[in-house]
């Protein structure tokens, strides 16, 4: 899991900004755990 999150956390969390608001929000569900995807 930490490898899939390191692996493509850094390209999601650059990229979910401008994505539509339900993926935001499922990757924000996604990497609660480890690290806020809004903040």
């Amino acid at each position: 899991a930490a490898r899939l999150r390191d692996a493509g956390g850094d390209y999601l969390q650059g990229w979910h900004c401008g994505a539509p608001m339900p993926f935001g929000l499922f990757h924000f569900r996604l990497t609660q755990k480890s690290q806020p995807a809004f903040g």
